[in-house]
């Protein structure tokens, strides 16, 4: 698991993990892989299309915060900074 959950606790079936001998890890930072991401999204070999769930104009960035809000709903929510 990459990334940072909320705050408070998080539901989980431990049975799940210790039935099937799972070792649970998680990472809160990255090290090297950044600069990887970064040059793979500049020169377009990242296809990140799939993961992203919807996109904003600038304008309608509360609107985008809101979809953001409702993880139900949205993956990855972006505001598009491009002139409208």
């Amino acid at each position: 698991m990459v990334g940072l959950l909320p705050t408070g606790p998080q539901p989980v079936l431990i049975s799940l993990a210790i039935t099937r001998e799972l070792d649970l890890r998680g990472s809160f930072r990255f090290n090297n892989e950044i600069d990887e991401v970064i040059t793979a999204l500049a020169d377009g070999t990242l296809n990140i299309g799939p993961v992203i769930t919807h996109e904003y104009p600038l304008s309608q960035g509360l609107e985008a915060f809101e979809t953001a809000r409702n993880s139900a709903a949205s993956g990855k929510v972006l505001l598009n900074f491009q002139p409208e």
